[in-house]
């Protein structure tokens, strides 16, 4: 019944608004035939989609002329009268959008209409959906952590590492990790392997409790939010430097190149991503004959440039000491 209906509203379309705003166009097209000695203005019906192919069952073959767009007298030559013509065509192309997209937005929406009914039609129905809303499934936690760093971005930065976040519609993780056996998987002294767990806290929810990479003895890239952030000015300046290929490897443009990537930087250090309490200290760029380009480089066409950032690194250990202070008065 549902689908008898949808077609139906298809066909109505068709046979309504599209064959009127295709007629006109096919009335358009030989009115332009006729009166422009060129054919370097005419768009032709001869290729895909051709409104006369058998496929369409004649719907947009009319001949109906319509009413003309070519004034006699005013219009005199070709570029002349195509333009006369176009306001008619623009407007039933518009036609033509408008109706496709109303039939593209009734067929997504026959599914959720389909489902709504079927939903208040059979009970069973009802009762099968209960059923799985009422029961708890086991996930792998991956779809979540993608989730968490997602809204981490969007909210703070990838400068902000993605943990002491809590997981939305979540139960409680399949195992419950005690704080000995966290600070084990967190710190391997060994192979560096660091886990980063996802634990269940009294009053606060399942937290993403963890940061590290697999590189969790490393100085330099044991967490996650240093790695990808370097991966994010990596591949931004990469994509925005873009236009200095086949530049001439003169001063200008390494002057433009370094400019171009100290503002970028200035902006990331300002919105808290580079630690330091002045620009010099946070980053620098260098680029220039003498200090990353030597002669060979530039007569083989290398441009080089070398960029240091102090990234933030999150808190991992709070540590709080407290002493008794001595009455002095």
């Amino acid at each position: 019944m549902k689908g008898e209906r949808l077609r139906k509203d298809i066909k109505d379309a068709i046979e309504g608004r599209l064959k009127k705003a295709y007629e006109e166009l096919i009335a358009n097209e030989k009115e332009l035939d006729e009166s422009v000695a060129s054919d370097e203005y005419i768009a032709s019906w001869g290729v895909d989609p051709d409104p006369a192919a058998i496929e369409w069952g004649g719907i947009f073959s009319s001949s109906a002329p319509g009413k003309s767009s070519i004034i006699p007298g005013v219009a005199t030559t070709d570029e002349a009268k195509c333009d006369a013509i176009f306001p008619n065509v623009a407007k039933n192309f518009a036609i033509i959008r408008e109706t496709v997209m109303g039939i593209v937005m009734s067929a997504s929406n026959y599914a959720s209409t389909y489902e709504t009914s079927l939903y208040e039609s059979f009970p069973l129905y009802r009762k099968i959906l209960k059923g799985i809303n009422e029961t708890a499934t086991t996930v792998p936690p991956s779809g979540a952590i993608a989730g968490v760093c997602a809204a981490v971005d969007n909210a703070r930065g990838v400068w902000k590492a993605p943990a002491n976040v809590s997981l939305a519609g979540v139960v409680g993780p399949v195992y419950q990790f005690d704080a000995d056996e966290t600070d084990n998987l967190n710190i391997d002294t060994n192979a560096g392997k660091s886990i980063n767990a996802i634990r269940a806290f009294s009053g606060k929810g399942t937290l993403v409790w963890g940061a590290r990479t697999l590189a969790g003895n490393d100085n330099e890239w044991r967490y996650i939010s240093v790695r990808r952030f370097f991966n994010m000015v990596e591949e931004s300046v990469k994509k925005s430097t873009y236009w200095a290929v086949f530049e001439p490897n003169d001063a200008n443009t390494w002057v433009k190149v370094r400019g171009m990537i100290e503002n970028y930087l200035m902006q990331k250090w300002r919105d808290g991503a580079l630690a330091g309490a002045t620009p010099k200290e946070a980053f620098f760029v260098r680029c220039g004959l003498g200090t990353t380009m030597n002669s060979q480089d530039i007569l083989e066409g290398r441009m080089n440039v070398e960029i240091g950032m102090a990234v933030v690194r999150p808190a991992e250990f709070i540590v709080l000491k407290f002493s008794h202070k001595l009455q002095t008065s």
